[in-house]
């Protein structure tokens, strides 16, 4: 994990590609939990996107967002 970022996975607007079940990050190595709701993310990795059928970074976000936890 190089460049990291942080996201509270319950905040509207923390809605990235990383916690969406639709990223296949099947392992989740690009997600990391901090504590309690906040969770370290890497943003510039690409992972494919099942609904949109290509590689989206994880920082990304759509309206087919569903989370993964």
């Amino acid at each position: 994990m190089d460049q990291l970022l942080t996201a509270d996975i319950h905040r509207p607007t923390s809605r990235h590609c990383a916690f969406c079940k639709y990223w296949n990050d099947r392992q989740n190595k690009h997600i990391k939990h901090k504590v309690h709701d906040i969770w370290y993310y890497e943003p510039y990795v690409r992972e494919y996107c099942a609904k949109k059928q290509l590689a989206t970074k994880g920082i990304g976000c759509c309206q087919n967002y569903e989370s993964k936890f």
